[in-house]
């Protein structure tokens, strides 16, 4: 790879930071209004033009897929691209921090799902494939597309659908264009956190010009934004047996495979409150190239950073169920809802781990993105054929780093050595309504007592991707039934490295002392809805850890080694499509057939660890595994049009998503302590795929609206989940009939079915200003017969990211350069891939979120033509994050992130 890369960096180089050009989906080049044959034409709203041309980009496609077009150069309807992806039918987004991050479409995941920019495939910080659609500024993209059903010319590698993002292409414009955007931001939840503000911002300035008679086109575009972090939260551990009925309520949990059941009891739990920021700068730039009819050229790139920093300070309780005496309980459907816990004597939570453990927690969470993205585009057309070659190179760096400083309480004793309390100390907590309730009979602001005593750093991680591709179309056109020849091929070499390291400073007892007074900060007090908690005693993170701990230095332990990993991944596809119309008695049909064939190769390299319980484990041993699969991929998708305004559409199709990047990783550790148990990744694990059909029907009102109603079905033949296999063997193991072995498998598969309906329409026909009415909205429904088994989890549990019901409507309002809308967004309950409580299945509870827009754009004619100013308000319920175990009664995170609210203008020159 390294002379390719190279070259295409010298490109770079000359490019500059670019836009894209690559279109791997040549039915839906960009087009300009008079280009469409059936052609919705709007001269209302900004908003109202850009719903029309992402239905003509519905319209005129050659198969199913959904759109978002932005009002303008740099205007999204919405504040990011995922929440105007979200919109859509079939489409979800999660919130992390209050921000739109990634994509669940027609209830499967973000891992079973592609995303390309401007048709190619990308590059991602995850350690899985996962695209944080953050990453990329809205004000630097045109719109995106999701097809839903495929064609044998796409980019494979998504079941659920393909996300493809799209920058501009500067010859699309007959113009000279200069749009600048400026937004300030409130966060009020930024008000009660110390290590918060309230004000951000976001601005952006995108310049497109003609030059040489229109034959050449350059176009830049920087964007950033800054913003406030600003969330609070409550959160209980897993639930464990407590061997009693502790609400003596007669209903106790039945648990598999134990002798004697009880209540469900919380491990602990814990308060937390975070502030910080986070900085994103983007920039994209084109040179596009047309010097007659028959040759375009394009280069392009993409640059985005991210900067993100957090602390997050508060109280974490652990070892609740363990060598303390409960009382006050309460309950529903066998699990504790409310109870207080005393710590008795023979407890003692450091020495022997066992009662109560209660510290205050002071973290840091740091990560730094830097992505690139560059390419070059050669297309010739003459007389017919079509030939098209393009290169593209993107690579990625993340560096993260997790630090948690924490305290517990201690007492003096005659010879003047710190030691931890073994007995008296006294928590209790309550979920009524999902935010938690606590109390602790220990001050947790008082510094002589709350001792620092460990510095952990889990994770201190660099992940790298890079990725280099290339393809060939060619293409002939031909009149009759037969319209068009299609056949190609694309070629992908991925390199995927995770470098783990971590480091746990450790103060034995008679080290510890009292944070110094010229490092405290002010407690932590609760506030708003968790007005009930403890005060929380905080300082100054890496101040303590220079003074108290000598400083940190995370190395790469034998550990991290097994849980680092380099997969590499080389991809080779050839298509044919053929496209067609013809008559169906007096019924018009357009459609094409075809089929990809795409063999994938993987290389995955990581260690091994072998420890045996005897205090000399193994140094670590390199190992390599490869594997190699390839797949026939049919497709054919028809449109019948039925009339000048109904089609009717119909795919059958046959798609993959490769596995997590992660979840190939080579590395396994094997620790026997009694019993053998390994925990490794799966390099021969096959591909999730899936056998699907789609029906769509299309109704065009005359008036710039739509009714459109789908259906699909999905026949998953496997899924991937992390299993526990049993007598299995293991390297230096024997007896492999009681090992154990937990890795990632392709699990049974089942079928996912929905149902998916669509309005939009200008409310023209109503009465005086009614008329300037509008609304927009969308309804899902997902069913599946799909349950995983994970590993450490009793039972079954729905798929991962399906949510049986969501719903999405907007009503604007729109007269003389004034335009208001709601925006609302529903989204049921699902088992979430967000799970962070390791042991237990995490559920998603169902949110409802409404927005508001305002903006006023002046006319055409006044002095202040082509400003518009505008004001954005969401979240106005503050609606909580919530998530909770496999009972809705087992309250498990509720989390505020506040409403967010911008002000600001944009003007184009």
């Amino acid at each position: 790879m390294g002379k390719l890369r190279a070259m295409l960096l010298a490109g770079a180089a000359v490019t500059a930071i670019g836009q894209a050009g690559a279109q791997e989906n040549d039915d839906l080049e960009p087009t300009t209004q008079d280009e469409y044959e059936d052609t919705i034409i709007v001269t209302g709203s900004a908003y109202q033009r850009a719903l029309a041309d992402a239905l003509n980009e519905k319209r005129n496609a050659g198969n199913i897929i959904e759109a978002v077009s932005t009002e303008d150069i740099g205007k999204l309807p919405e504040i990011s691209i995922a929440e105007s992806l979200a919109r859509l039918p079939g489409l979800a987004t999660n919130r992390d921090r209050g921000n739109g991050t990634e994509l669940s479409i027609r209830g499967l995941g973000p891992d079973l799902s592609n995303t390309l920019l401007n048709g190619r495939e990308i590059v991602s910080g995850e350690a899985s494939r996962n695209v944080r659609y953050e990453q990329y500024p809205g004000e630097l993209l045109t719109g995106a597309y999701v097809f839903k059903s495929p064609t044998a010319s796409q980019v494979e590698g998504g079941v659920g659908g393909t996300v493809d993002l799209r920058t501009v292409r500067p010859l699309s414009y007959s113009d000279r264009r200069m749009v600048v955007n400026l937004r300030g931001s409130y966060f009020d939840l930024g008000d009660d956190i110390d290590d918060a503000d309230t004000l951000g911002y976001t601005g952006s300035v995108s310049f497109i010009d003609q030059f040489a008679n229109d034959t050449i086109g350059v176009a830049v575009g920087y964007a950033r934004r800054v913003q406030p972090i600003t969330t609070a939260r409550t959160n209980v551990f897993p639930y464990v047996n407590s061997f009693s009925d502790l609400d003596g309520d007669g209903v106790v949990f039945d648990f598999p495979n134990q002798e004697f059941d009880g209540d469900a009891i919380p491990t602990g739990f814990e308060y937390l409150v975070r502030g910080g920021e986070d900085v994103r700068d983007g920039a994209v730039a084109a040179v596009q190239w047309q010097p007659n009819d028959q040759w375009e050229v394009n280069l392009d790139g993409f640059w985005s950073t991210f900067d993100f920093r957090e602390n997050q300070r508060g109280m974490r309780v652990l070892q609740l169920p363990f060598g303390n005496s409960l009382f006050d309980a309460e309950g529903a459907d066998g699990y504790v809802t409310a109870l207080s816990a005393y710590q008795n004597e023979n407890g003692g939570a450091e020495g022997d781990d066992f009662g109560l453990a209660i510290r205050t927690v002071n973290e840091e969470f740091t990560y730094n993105d830097d992505l690139y993205a560059t390419g070059v585009n050669v297309a010739w057309e003459n007389e017919g054929w079509r030939v098209e070659g393009d290169l593209a190179y993107s690579w990625t760096q993340r560096d993260a780093q997790f630090v948690t400083v924490q305290t517990e309480p201690h007492y003096i004793d005659e010879s003047g050595t710190p030691n931890t309390y073994d007995n008296g100390q006294e928590v209790s907590f309550r979920t009524d309504g999902g935010v938690g309730s606590f109390t602790s009979n220990v001050d947790l602001t008082d510094p002589s007592i709350n001792l620092p005593f460990t510095v952990e750093v889990p994770d201190s991680d660099t992940t790298t991707d890079e990725l280099l591709s290339g393809k060939l179309d060619v293409a002939r056109e031909f009149t009759g039934f037969l319209t068009a020849l299609k056949f190609g091929a694309r070629f992908t070499d991925r390199e995927k490295e995770l470098v783990a390291r971590s480091d746990y400073p450790y103060l034995n007892p008679a080290d510890r002392r009292a944070v110094p007074g010229n490092l405290l900060g002010d407690p932590l007090v609760g506030f708003g809805s968790f007005e009930n908690v403890p005060s929380v005693l905080t300082y100054d993170i890496y101040g303590v850890i220079d003074e108290l701990f000598g400083g940190i230095d995370p190395q790469q332990s034998s550990d991290d080694l097994i849980t680092g990993w380099v997969v590499e991944e080389n991809l080779t596809a050839l298509y044919g499509q053929a496209d067609f119309e013809f008559a169906l008695g007096a019924i018009p049909v357009t459609g094409n057939v075809g089929a990809r064939w795409v063999k994938t190769g993987v290389t995955s390299s990581g260690y091994q660890l072998i420890d045996n319980g005897d205090g000399n484990p193994a140094a670590p041993q390199p190992v390599v595994y490869e594997n190699e699969f390839s797949d026939w991929l049919p497709s054919l998708n028809l449109s019948f049009n039925l009339t000048d305004n109904q089609k009717l559409r119909l795919a059958l199709a046959r798609a993959i998503a490769r596995p997590a990047l992660d979840d190939l990783r080579a590395g396994i550790g094997i620790y026997n302590y009694g019993t053998a148990e390994g925990y490794a990744g799966n390099p021969f694990l096959e591909p999730f795929r899936t056998d699907q059909i789609d029906l769509s029907y299309e109704y065009y009102f005359p008036n710039e609206g739509a009714l459109t109603l789908a259906g699909f079905y999905k026949d998953v033949d496997t899924f991937i989940v992390r299993q526990t296999e049993f007598g299995v063997p293991l390297a230096g193991q024997p007896d492999a009939d009681t090992n154990q072995l937990t890795q990632p498998v392709n699990g049974t598969g089942g079928y996912i079915q929905g149902i998916e309906a669509s309005y939009q329409q200008p409310l023209s026909f109503l009465p005086s200003f009614l008329s300037n009415l509008g609304v927009y909205g969308n309804y899902t429904y997902i069913d599946s017969d799909i349950s995983v088994n994970p590993a450490f989890v009793t039972g079954s549990y729905p798929l991962p990211g399906l949510s049986p019901h969501t719903f999405n409507g907007q009503l604007w309002y729109y007269d003389s350069g004034f335009e208001a809308r709601f925006g609302y967004r529903y989204r049921d309950s699902f088992a979430t891939e967000l799970g962070d409580v390791p042991g237990q299945v995490l559920f998603n509870d169902s949110e409802e979120i409404l927005d508001f827009q305002m903006s006023y754009t002046f006319q055409e004619g006044a002095s202040l033509e082509g400003l518009r100013i505008l004001f954005q308000a969401n979240n106005l319920t503050n609606e909580p994050f919530q998530t909770y175990y496999a009972n809705e009664a087992a309250r498990a995170r509720y989390e505020e992130f506040g409403r967010r609210f911008w002000a600001g203008f944009s003007y184009e020159f």
